[in-house]
């Protein structure tokens, strides 16, 4: 027999789920009940959507039957999510910025950064109206450049060519 997903696997795998008015579910708790409790204890919406959309006729669902439908529930945020994003009417600008990092090279790797720099700005960006003022600008992922470089030129055929043509 497939394994099912319990009620309390889902509340614990819920982010800040301790927070929940309705706290996790009672052993003896049906799927049926739970909901009504979550329902009529407010609060979450997406998770009372989960419990509602992972339990079927007051039966729980096997993990692979869980796992696709949440991987559909998330397809049909992100088409909403994508339909709903502003998109600005016409490209204005575009600019490259550059910073640098300074950091331990026993605990961290350029790579690594870039990707915390990443999450940084998607957590940043996510909060309302925060680049408001700046035109509601869209920021691409960090990466890591190369190794910076210098070119040096001088000597005597380029003072030559420099002194012909300035």
């Amino acid at each position: 027999m497939a394994k099912t997903l319990s009620l309390r696997e889902l509340f614990d795998a819920y982010p800040s789920s301790d927070l929940l008015a309705c706290g996790p579910p009672t052993q003896d708790e049906s799927p049926s009940d739970y909901e009504a409790r979550v329902e009529q204890q407010g609060g979450d919406t997406l998770y009372l959507f989960l419990v509602r959309e992972l339990t079927d006729a007051d039966q729980l669902l096997d993990i692979d039957t869980a796992a696709e439908r949440v991987r559909r529930a998330i397809c049909d945020l992100q088409a909403v999510h994508e339909a709903i994003e502003p998109r600005p009417e016409v490209d204005k600008g575009r600019t490259l910025l550059t910073f640098e990092v300074v950091y331990n090279a026993e605990v961290a790797d350029p790579e690594s950064l870039a990707a915390a720099a990443d999450q940084l700005m998607k957590t940043a960006c996510s909060t309302p109206g925060i680049l408001d003022d700046y035109g509601s600008p869209t920021f691409g992922e960090f990466f890591v450049a190369g190794p910076p470089y210098s070119l040096n030129i001088g000597g005597p055929e380029f003072r030559k060519q420099c002194h012909r043509t300035c």
